[in-house]
């Protein structure tokens, strides 16, 4: 079992040079993206952002604010159009509970987005030193659709050597 606060004092220790190692593959992002529908003027959740470099890029656009909330027990008052879990899923204790609370931060008809920049395998095999305490592992797309069905109607999946994805939409029905 994770251990939040575990996780909050790995990252916390390891923040100040991350970026620094950080590699990006724009394509695969692009294409994340893309399948999770985010587009100029829908509302967006980024859950588990990184560093929190982005209140710096992003230094004095009234559009973007940084939040530094707990996703699993938040309430923020207000839903949103998307909402993407992009590098981080593995990192969360109660999978579960997580997505119950994003999807009531859902809107009817939005999106909520798991994806990670590089396949499942190689996602796991990095996680497998350091940080496999901080870690449950990446499941398989079928395991992590079922439990985002708890929630959404999963409609997209992905699982190659470029990405992993699973994404789901709230509807009428859901939530």
């Amino acid at each position: 079992m994770i251990d939040t606060k575990d996780v909050i004092e790995f990252f916390d220790r390891l923040a100040p040079a991350w970026d620094g190692g950080m590699v990006r593959d724009e394509a695969v992002i692009a294409a994340i993206l893309d399948a999770a529908n985010v587009a100029p003027g829908v509302d967006v959740l980024d859950v588990a952002c990184g560093t929190g470099v982005a209140q710096g890029k992003f230094a004095g656009d009234d559009r973007i604010t940084v939040l530094c909330r707990d996703a699993q027990t938040m309430d923020l008052g207000r839903t949103f159009d998307r909402i993407l879990i992009y590098n981080a899923f593995p990192h969360f204790s109660n999978p579960e509970v997580l997505f119950e609370t994003l999807a009531r931060h859902l809107a009817p008809g939005g999106r909520l987005t798991v994806a990670h920049g590089m396949s499942r395998e190689r996602i796991n095999a990095h996680h497998q030193g350091g940080a496999s305490r901080v870690s449950g592992g990446l499941p398989p797309v079928g395991e992590l659709s079922a439990l985002l069905a708890a929630c959404l109607t999963v409609d997209r999946v992905v699982s190659d050597e470029a990405m992993y994805l699973v994404s789901g939409v709230r509807n009428g029905t859901n939530v």
